[in-house]
């Protein structure tokens, strides 16, 4: 669809609209479709037949096709400054390609398309690589009549930063808000200050910095917060900023997740939502690439989480999550280790409500977790030896796990983890290469009479060594399961 190009600017909603563009079949309906969203619902406004004549382009055999229509009033939506349309052309389940304004891509897309084929390149390739980056539908806009409220009673979906322009008046959202625009422009909405939905916001990136999504006064959303940060696709990067912004949000009444993906070297760094303390559902905090990662500007402020805690922060961390005190739900943290002093990781951690899974593939360093006390439910554990301080404890606070203690696959010291006395619901040894003694390596773990004991796959002991121990404790008479350790 050559004609109308995204971003063409109309006299008003009332003017004519020329659809013109061409396809690969002879006498072919074409459907034109109007929606007052880039994300529908569209309706169909008019159709057209594609010439019987084909017409030879860069060696692809081509049939135009073009009818004239208005836009119906309910496929505009009011913006600050006038009104948009959302428009694209269809062929059976095919939605057709379309192209930038003049004013937007430097050159109407005939001529950049001609100047691709001239260079030798066939069409369908010369198509392609003048398409607009936006992709389908394309906007058309008008610059009068606009809104006469800076609140917006419905969702809205931002596609491009010039479509964003033109909703910067607003103070209010009632409804959701997504801003998808796959370039590295700013985009801002300076007087933002609630949306009663979620909020989805993309922060593509080249080298360097975050592109901004600025949303200064932004202090309440309603449901949930999605942002992502991920380079552009070829970008070649090192150290690079991630900046979410949004200063002045106080108030998420949903989740919020936080995805990200790093350089592949240096220590890249994070930060935003600089005064959020109290988050009413889950927290996911996802890195894509396994690398070192700052986290000391990212959430300082947060210190509970009502709902569960997912946790994939990277390589080595520095300054995770500082002044997060508790999380009433389920916590999965899985590192490669994480950082102590000066930029202690979840320095404040004291209480986990639910279950807990830690895996640091790493390695614990010593004084890892330091201020965790309880596990409300279940809590496995892996972790590997990479510069564990020999005398020092990891999780050394920790007294009391009201589930199963699960330890798996560890390689640190079993007896170096959580304080010298440690109350548990229950006891699983799972694959511990550094399991050689029971006695010395758990003796400090209290398992009440009736708690499951689970010993299995130990290569450092034996099943009897197992079996004895659990003979020694004194009035047990729960379940136990004893396999797989080293023959007797």
């Amino acid at each position: 669809m050559f004609e109308p190009a995204n971003e063409t600017e109309l006299a008003s909603t009332a003017t004519a609209v020329e659809f013109r563009g061409v396809s690969i079949s002879p006498r072919a309906t074409v459907r034109i479709e109007a929606a007052p969203a880039p994300n529908g619902p569209f309706a169909q406004i008019a159709t057209a037949t594609t010439d019987a004549q084909a017409v030879l382009q860069g060696g692809a055999i081509t049939y135009a096709f073009s009818t004239t229509v208005s836009i119906p009033p309910s496929r505009w939506a009011q913006t600050c400054s006038g009104s948009e349309t959302f428009v694209r052309a269809r062929g059976g389940n095919l939605v057709f390609t379309t192209y930038d304004t003049a004013a937007v891509a430097g050159v109407d897309a005939e001529t950049c398309i001609a100047l691709q084929i001239s260079d030798g390149r066939p069409f369908v390739y010369a198509a392609a690589a003048c398409k607009s980056i936006y992709g389908a539908p394309a906007r058309l806009r008008v610059q009068r009549g606009g809104l006469s409220t800076p609140t917006l009673s419905r969702d809205l979906r931002i596609v491009s930063h010039y479509q964003a322009q033109d909703y910067e008046c607003l103070t209010q959202i009632d409804g959701s808000l997504s801003i998808v625009d796959p370039t590295t422009f700013d985009i801002a909405f300076p007087a933002l200050e609630a949306v009663t939905g979620s909020l989805d916001a993309v922060y593509p990136r080249e080298l360097g910095q975050s592109r901004a999504v600025d949303l200064p006064l932004l202090a309440s959303v309603g449901g949930d917060v999605r942002v992502s940060s991920f380079p552009m696709p070829g970008a070649q990067e090192f150290v690079v900023h991630m900046d979410f912004g949004m200063p002045a949000l106080t108030q998420s009444g949903g989740n919020l997740t936080i995805e990200f993906e790093g350089a592949g070297a240096g220590f890249d760094s994070l930060s935003g939502f600089d005064t959020l303390a109290m988050l009413d559902g889950d927290l996911r905090l996802w890195n894509r690439r396994f690398i070192d990662t700052s986290f000391n500007s990212l959430l300082p402020s947060l210190q509970s989480v009502a709902g569960d805690a997912e946790l994939r922060p990277g390589l080595s961390t520095f300054g995770l999550l500082n002044s997060l005190a508790s999380v009433a739900g389920d916590v999965a943290l899985a590192a490669g280790s994480l950082n102590g002093s000066p930029d202690d990781d979840l320095i404040a951690l004291v209480t986990i409500g639910g279950d807990a899974r830690v895996e640091l593939f790493a390695g614990a360093q010593g004084g890892d977790l330091p201020a965790l006390t309880s596990v409300g439910g279940a809590l496995a554990v892996k972790v590997g030896a990479f510069a564990f301080n020999p005398g020092d404890r990891y999780f050394p606070a920790l007294s009391d796990v009201g589930g199963v203690l699960r330890v798996f696959e560890t390689e640190a010291p079993i007896g170096a983890l959580g304080a010298t006395s440690v109350d548990a619901g229950g006891l699983e040894l799972d694959a511990n290469p550094s399991l050689t003694d029971l006695e010395s390596d758990i003796g400090h773990v209290a398992i009440p009479n009736n708690g499951p004991i689970t010993i299995i796959d130990n290569p450092g002991i034996t099943d009897c060594d197992a079996e004895a121990w659990v003979d020694g404790l004194q009035g047990h008479n729960g379940p136990v399961e004893i396999s797989g350790n080293g023959p007797c």
